[in-house]
């Protein structure tokens, strides 16, 4: 196999990086949409303020908003990533209380009533 030139490699980077940016733009909205959907069920706070979508964690001490405008740009994909992070850890966060008291609930079923007595239950 023929090892590729440097201006095969820089082209077939191009390509790639076109085919990224094609897909990034024809699914902007479907994601923003999406995780605007998801954010609002974390308590974020959305609001629609100059024609842009502005997005805050009310539960963060320091609110970094994110801004979300109805188009793609470089930007607003950058952003729009940043937010999907932030959701996703909330969202792990969340889901990780949740299995902790799951399984608290379910040591403390197990308990007799002499044991629950004990501790104070």
């Amino acid at each position: 196999m023929a090892r590729e030139t440097k201006a095969q490699r820089d082209a077939r980077l191009e390509a790639e990086l076109q085919a990224r940016l094609s897909v990034a733009k024809a699914t902007y909205v479907e994601r923003m949409m999406a995780v605007l959907e998801r954010a609002t069920k974390e308590n974020f706070e959305l609001e629609v303020k100059d024609m842009l979508f502005k997005v805050e964690d009310r539960d963060e001490r320091r609110r970094v908003p994110h801004f979300l405008p109805p188009a793609w740009t470089e930007t607003a994909d950058m952003d729009l990533y940043s937010l999907e992070v932030s959701v996703e850890l909330k969202e792990e966060a969340r889901a990780e209380r949740e299995q902790k008291a799951l399984v608290r609930a379910t040591a403390l079923a197990k308990l007799t009533a002499e044991e629950r007595e004990e501790l104070g239950l």
